[in-house]
């Protein structure tokens, strides 16, 4: 902000800092996190001031308005609540060691769903599926499955897409993916109808910054990364496959900037949701009965 000019006010919503300051002639906002504050701008027709007032000052509520609210919420929460399917097994969706480090069980699962539900909702042509590690949001333990479990798991409203890429973009996304690791980032891929491999003693050199990020491209995809297959055929650089994804990666969302240009030329939305992909590929393909099969992650990503 100290090096532009013509901006009044700046609002930042994922810093997860508490700020209210003038940096030169620009107010700077940020009211930190979990709903803690209420950010307040206001003009006095000459100038921008603001303030943050800790949401804990906002002790009453309004009769009319809490009587709506609570109506609508016993009956969200009835719904919310409804079991319509079990696990046999615990299911690992934690940060680290987890989904943002390594495949597990229900990156395996929940990669199945979106791979099946863009199949159902394209085609067979479709032949796997990526979705970024920090967009599942949650573990499901053993037992019973309820439709908050998974609107819990993937909480963004993010939808299945499909979209066409090169072998060698596919390569790239997936080791600008992996670029952190050992580190966690939410950016991991967890991964159906592929099998790749990180060789982590390789350092991950840095390319040219992708446009609009803090990202950089890898100087030299494959060098960590070894896609063995995709779709159960040996990996081509130069073949072109049809992906599923979420639209949040797919329109180059976290490091998956390859994916951008490819989803903006043949993407297609299926117009499910990632938590109804969950639903739908549990109820119909797995009989609502999450198996034996998904006990231990099943050997698609290596990290060595």
């Amino acid at each position: 902000l100290e090096k532009v000019t013509g901006i009044d006010v700046f609002l930042d919503g994922h810093s997860h800092t508490e700020i209210s300051e003038m940096v030169g002639d620009t107010l700077l906002e940020s009211t930190g996190q979990y709903g803690e504050n209420v950010g307040v701008v206001e003009y006095d027709g000459e100038t921008f001031s603001g303030r943050l007032i800790p949401a804990a000052e906002y002790a009453g509520s309004d009769e009319t308005v809490a009587a709506l609210v609570n109506g609508v919420d016993a009956e969200v929460q009835e719904q919310l609540s409804a079991v319509f399917a079990t696990t046999e097994v615990d299911l690992n969706g934690e940060r680290e060691p987890g989904v943002r480090t390594e495949e597990t069980n229900l990156g395996d699962f929940a990669s199945d769903a979106i791979l099946w539900q863009a199949q159902q909702s394209v085609g067979d042509q479709v032949v796997a599926a990526v979705t970024n590690g920090g967009g599942i949001r949650a573990s499901i333990p053993a037992g019973d499955i309820s439709m908050n479990d998974m609107k819990t798991v993937f909480p963004y409203g993010n939808m299945v897409v499909t979209f066409t890429v090169t072998g060698a973009e596919l390569l790239e996304a997936i080791e600008a993916a992996t670029a952190f690791l050992p580190a966690s980032s939410g950016a991991f891929p967890q991964v159906a109808g592929i099998v790749f491999t990180v060789d982590t003693s390789v350092e991950y050199v840095n390319g040219e910054m992708y446009p609009n990020s803090t990202y950089y491209a890898p100087a030299n995809p494959g060098s960590r990364v070894t896609i063995e297959s995709v779709g159960g055929e040996a990996f081509d650089p130069e073949a072109l496959y049809t992906i599923a994804s979420n639209d949040f990666t797919a329109a180059g969302g976290d490091t998956y900037y390859a994916f951008a240009y490819p989803y903006a030329n043949s993407g297609i939305d299926t117009g499910v949701s990632l938590e109804d992909a969950l639903i739908n590929y549990t109820t119909e393909v797995l009989g609502g009965v999450v198996g034996e099969e998904y006990a231990q992650p099943q050997g698609r990503i290596t990290v060595k």
